[in-house]
């Protein structure tokens, strides 16, 4: 979520990845990377069922607009990630 809305501040995903990644953190891959090989299309899904926690209400970026909004812009744009080499991160 918070990669996201550091996407929504204008921040590049590869700085993301970069900072929040393997260089600084040890995991295997940054948040982006790994939204990407999990696939945007499953969180879409996830983000529509009724016992999703996240509802667009609680969780806010800076325009006031939610972290899921931009998720589903992605999704509607056919950036899916791995399945279709078209991610946050370009594949």
């Amino acid at each position: 979520q918070e990669a996201i809305l550091l996407l929504e501040d204008g921040v590049s995903p590869q700085r993301i990845d970069s900072v929040l990644g393997p260089e600084n953190y040890g995991m295997a891959m940054g948040p982006l990377r790994v939204l990407d090989l999990a696939g945007n299309d499953i969180g879409y899904r996830i983000r529509q069922e009724d016992y999703y926690l996240y509802k667009p209400k609680i969780v806010k970026g800076r325009r006031g607009e939610t972290w899921t909004k931009l998720a589903d812009e992605l999704y509607n744009l056919g950036r899916y990630g791995q399945k279709n080499e078209k991610g946050v991160v370009q594949l």
